[in-house]
């Protein structure tokens, strides 16, 4: 076969793959979860062989900023207002001067890139609360997002502000902060 002939037919192909390509991707749009990318290997730096049992000392990581100091979160039970309190799944905080409890319903969705895992989109965590005002008979469910991109990250009821502050990296918990309506 002629070299030409072959290059015409290759770039032919190309261009219908690439084609076929982008049209799929208009009629099914993009998934939101992250593209995940492996991390490449760290190598240790090996110290060349010698008769002597002395070796280069290991390669210490690089250290982490440490996150600004906040006051401590409380365990579910009783929150005043202004403090964090984190919540297990399932578990119910009560607002000490307001009559307002706040439960960690369940995680709704996780799309967060995995511990140790380099990724193009930092993903979010969707919470589902539970917001209850028990003598008046209220109750509303909602969902706060980590982000903020693909939902609110805080909610108002009763005179309440509650804002989702941290999603445990298993999702099994979360730090939020009760906060009085200015």
């Amino acid at each position: 076969m002629d070299t030409k002939k072959l290059l015409v037919v290759l770039c032919a192909l190309v261009g219908l793959a690439c084609g076929a390509g982008s049209s799929a991707a208009r009629e099914h749009p993009a998934v939101t979860s992250p593209t995940l990318v492996q991390p490449a290997p760290v190598r240790q730096p090996q110290a060349p062989q010698t008769s002597q049992a002395t070796q280069a000392p290991p390669v210490s990581p690089v250290p982490q900023p440490s996150p600004a100091p906040q006051a401590p979160a409380k365990s579910s039970g009783s929150v005043e207002l202004g403090e964090t309190v984190v919540l297990k799944a399932g578990d119910t905080a009560e607002v000490a001067s307001k009559d307002v409890s706040v439960r960690f319903a369940r995680l709704v969705s996780d799309s967060r890139c995995a511990a140790g895992m380099v990724c193009v989109w930092e993903g979010e965590a969707v919470v589902e609360l539970t917001l209850a005002e028990p003598r008046r008979g209220e109750r509303t469910t909602v969902e706060l997002a980590s982000t903020g991109r693909g939902g609110r990250q805080s909610v108002e009821f009763a005179a309440c502000r509650v804002d989702l502050v941290a999603v445990s990296s298993g999702g099994d918990q979360v730090t939020l902060r009760v906060s009085k309506v200015s």
